[in-house]
């Protein structure tokens, strides 16, 4: 998952101020002037900061207000103007993507293999929809592959490489690739404690609770909002409650509409028995994202715990039902609308999923072991 917002550092970066400057006017509809300045960007020998900025044209830029993206779809549509064929099939794809296109914008996204060295930068997004949608491991790791060859300081594509490991069994390599990712920025300090936090997280995945808190330690300590939330995730499996929902107090202070962090504390307190409060969180997390197995998992054991059988069932049958036979199989559960046993098993998936509290398919073989 790209984590532009989540992961942005601070400071002067020229290839990062013009790559706002850049969505900025793609907000506007102002194509050609937004195109020059994401040439410009280029340039500049982009950080990988800015590579995530121009990723993600359509987020609006200071200043800019952001037009409807069916507008802006057919501005680009409409638009004659010529050149930059590369940046004008880049934002149709991006803008079919958010409109909820997703396999259009695959389909489109084949294009991009034959871009110039110059524009290779642009194939991540097709490397993310094949991790998000196909779960194709091994071409989302050939895009990325192809992405550091053009452009080797957007790290963020050897990041994806490691995850992408770790869901194909294969957490040494994955451990391996990460930990040389960190050490290799070890002299930027911005981008090496993105990078740190974000190995954290592989370590929160996989249950190695206290290697994650040691990643997130200098961090949230600094006050940055993701890795307090991972320090509280990373304390609360661990068994500490009252320190988790400190850190996620913190967290969701700095970051209100963080959804993971709201499904977090949203657990943090289900456990801690302030279930009206949980379910507040647990609310908002599905308002933002509606399709949080963790938010539904979490609210329906707030019902049962406030002796509300139709609200329990009422989440426990929104859940994916291959997942819930799934688990009926591993933990051998016939629930048959036992409301206990209905229970055990989502406090049993919470207990495989480890540290994964994130919504998105690429990552259910961490949790769901399904024959790799």
């Amino acid at each position: 998952m790209l984590r532009a917002d989540r992961l942005r550092g601070e400071g002067a970066d020229p290839s990062l101020e013009l790559a706002d400057r850049f969505r900025a006017e793609i907000s506007r509809g102002r194509f050609v002037d937004a195109f020059a300045l994401g040439e410009r960007a280029l340039d500049e020998k982009p950080s990988a900061g800015a590579y995530e900025a121009l990723l993600s044209p359509v987020s609006p830029g200071p200043g800019g207000a952001s037009r409807p993206l069916y507008e802006l779809l057919e501005l680009l549509r409409r638009d004659r103007s010529r050149g930059h064929a590369a940046w004008r099939r880049h934002l149709r794809l991006v803008l079919l993507e958010k409109l909820g296109w997703p396999e259009e914008a695959l389909s489109l996204s084949e294009e991009l293999e034959g871009l110039p060295a110059r524009y290779a930068w642009m194939r991540f997004n097709r490397g993310q929809m094949l991790l998000n949608l196909r779960w194709a491991y091994g071409d989302a790791e050939r895009e990325f592959r192809a992405v550091l060859k053009s452009a080797p300081a957007f790290w963020t594509a050897e990041a994806c490489l490691a995850e992408s490991a770790l869901c194909r069994g294969r957490p040494k390599s994955a451990f391996e690739t990460m930990s040389r990712c960190v050490e290799r920025l070890r002299s930027r300090p911005t981008e090496f404690r993105k990078a740190a936090i974000w190995r954290g997280e592989l370590n929160l995945w996989t249950g190695r609770y206290d290697a994650a808190a040691a990643d997130f330690q200098p961090y949230a300590d600094e006050g940055m909002p993701l890795a307090l939330c991972w320090r509280g995730a990373a304390l609360l499996r661990s068994g500490s409650i009252r320190e988790a929902l400190s850190d996620l107090n913190e967290s969701i202070r700095l970051s209100p509409r963080d959804a993971e962090t709201l499904v977090w504390r949203g657990e943090a307190l289900r456990l801690d028995g302030q279930v009206a409060p949980a379910r507040r969180d647990l609310d908002e997390a599905l308002r933002l994202n509606g399709s949080n197995v963790w938010a539904q998992i979490n609210r329906a054991l707030c019902a049962s715990a406030a002796g509300d059988a139709a609200g329990f069932w009422s989440d426990f049958d929104l859940l994916p039902a291959r997942v819930l036979r799934f688990f009926e199989w591993k933990l051998a559960l016939a629930v048959e609308r036992d409301a206990g046993k209905g229970r055990s098993l989502l406090e049993g998936i919470l207990a495989a999923a480890r540290g994964i509290r994130r919504p998105e398919l690429y990552l259910y073989p961490l949790w769901m072991d399904l024959g790799r």
